[in-house]
Order: C-alpha cells, then sequence, then structure tokens
C-alpha cells in the first residue's frame, strides 16, 4: 500500500530500515496536541491542571514503554506520552521561575533568533562535515578532553561547545536587534 515508504528487513544483513513515514506522523500530531492542550492550560492560568496532566503523562509513557519501548524515530505513543508529560513539567517549572518569581528568562536569546540558531547550526554542521573541519576540530578536542575525561564526556563536550558558539551568534543578534522571522 505504501510502497518504499514502509518498514524493510534485508535478510542477507539482518538489517531492517524504517523511514519514518506515515505512521510516525500520528506521534508527531499527538505530541502537538498535547502542547496545544499545554498553551491552553498555561493561558488560562490552570496550573495545576498542567502540572497534574504532566505527571499523568510521564507515569503514563513509563508504564506503556513496558509493553511499547520508548522509540524516538517511530514517535511510539509511550515515548510521546513521556516526552510530553516532561515537556509540561519543565513549562511549569520555568513558568514559575521566570514569568511567576522573575528570573531573568533562559533561553530567550535562542527563542527570540530560534530560526538563525537552527538554519545556522544545520549549515555550519553541513559545511564543517563536507569540508573535513569537524573531523579535525573534534579529533584535538578529543585529544585534550579522552585522557582525563573519557570519550563520552568528548562527545558532550563538542556539543556544548557547539551550543556556546551559537549562543554567541544568537546573543549577538539580540543586542543588535536582528531577528531572523518569516
Amino acid at each position: 500500500m505504501f510502497g518504499r515508504h514502509v518498514y524493510r528487513w534485508n535478510d542477507a544483513l539482518g538489517l531492517g530500515h524504517d523511514p519514518e513515514g506515515l505512521l510516525g506522523t500520528l506521534g508527531a500530531l499527538g505530541s502537538s496536541l498535547l502542547g496545544l492542550c499545554a498553551g491552553t492550560w498555561l493561558r488560562a492560568r490552570k496550573w495545576r491542571r498542567l502540572l497534574a496532566g504532566a505527571l499523568v503523562l510521564i507515569v503514563g509513557g513509563w508504564l506503556w514503554s513496558w509493553s511499547m519501548p520508548f522509540n524516538k524515530n517511530l514517535w511510539t505513543p509511550s515515548f510521546v506520552l513521556w516526552t510530553a508529560g516532561w515537556s509540561m513539567l519543565l513549562l511549569v517549572a520555568f513558568h514559575g521561575m521566570m514569568d511567576v518569581r522573575g528570573w531573568p528568562p533562559l533561553g530567550r536569546r535562542f527563542g527570540v533568533n530560534a530560526i538563525a540558531a537552527y538554519g545556522g547550526s544545520q549549515l555550519m554542521a553541513i559545511v564543517m562535515v563536507g569540508s573535513g573541519l569537524k573531523d579535525f576540530l573534534y579529533a584535538r578536542l578529543a585529544a585534550v578532553v579522552t585522557p582525563w575525561a573519557g570519550p563520552y564526556v568528548a562527545s558532550l563536550a563538542w556539543a556544548v561547545l557547539f551550543v556556546l558558539v551559537w549562543w554567541v551568534v544568537v546573543r549577538v543578534m539580540d543586542r543588535r536587534r536582528w531577528y531572523l522571522k518569516i
């Protein structure tokens, strides 16, 4: 029915491939609808309902994961409930810290220039991989970090540095009041 767009199994190699097709779209739609509910409850100042919903989703996703494991690529229902629940919980926490208590908004600079950060970082990653610069820089970083912290920390350090570079970019853009919008 879906031709090339369904799960394929290669007996010779013992490998499968799922193109993240139509069924994955249903989970993404579910996540979007749960986000819509969260936004509606937040605007209506129904914080207890938002907190209760978050806890119900986290527990529901965890329980469902026993029979249908978390799988982001397939957007399994357990993954959708689990991630939506944690997102709602973080929304309640950040709302309490920033909107209610007046703490400075974490990540604001990424929020006001999300398109620049996302598109620019993707382009930067593609250029770095294509030019061989990523391997060169990562090898240098790993040579410093791995001996004292291990290869996993080197990978984490790479990710943190990449985000830090883009935080500086969006900070400069925000200070100059440059905003990329569609």
